[in-house]
C-alpha cells in the first residue's frame, strides 16, 4: 500500500511540477492601463490575439513531447519488466478459455440432441391431440 502511494505520489509530482512552475512565474503586463479610445481597444484586441495563438502552439509542444517522453520511459520499463509476464498470463487465460468453450461444445452438441429428440417425441404425441381438438371446435362452429 505504501509502494503504491508513493509511485502514485511520484508520479502525480512528475505530471504537476512543469504545470505549477508555468502558473507560479508572473507574466509582465501586456497594457499600462485601461484603453481610451475605440483605437485603443482595436490595439489591446490586436496585441492580446496576436500572443495567443504563440502560447497555445508553445503550450501544446511542450506537452507533446512530456507526454512523447513519458510514453517512452514507460514503454521501456513495460518490456524490461512486465510484458513477458503479461504475454505468459494472458496466454494461459486464452488457453484455459479455448478449453472450457470446447468442452462446453461437446456438452451443447449432446443435449441439442437430447432437446431434438424430446420435441419429436412431444410433436408426435400433441399433433394427433391438437388436430382432433381442432376438428372437434370446428365441428362445433359449423352446427
Amino acid at each position: 500500500m505504501v509502494k503504491r502511494l508513493i509511485v502514485f505520489l511520484a508520479i502525480f509530482g512528475l505530471i504537476l511540477a512543469p504545470v505549477s512552475n508555468t502558473l507560479a512565474e508572473e507574466p509582465e503586463p501586456m497594457f499600462s492601463g485601461p484603453p481610451e479610445s475605440l483605437e485603443d481597444v482595436k490595439t489591446m484586441f490586436s496585441r492580446a490575439l496576436g500572443v495567443f495563438p504563440a502560447g497555445v502552439k508553445a503550450a501544446f509542444d511542450w506537452a507533446k513531447s512530456f507526454w512523447r517522453q513519458l510514453f517512452q520511459k514507460l514503454r521501456s520499463w513495460w518490456e524490461a519488466n512486465l510484458a513477458d509476464k503479461f504475454l505468459a498470463w494472458a496466454k494461459s487465460i486464452w488457453q484455459k478459455t479455448k478449453e472450457l468453450f470446447f468442452k462446453r461444445g461437446a456438452i451443447f452438441k449432446e443435449e441439442f440432441g437430447k432437446e431434438k429428440t424430446e420435441m419429436e417425441e412431444d410433436i408426435k404425441k400433441e399433433i394427433p391431440k391438437w388436430w382432433e381438438k381442432f376438428w372437434e371446435k370446428f365441428k362445433e362452429i359449423i352446427k
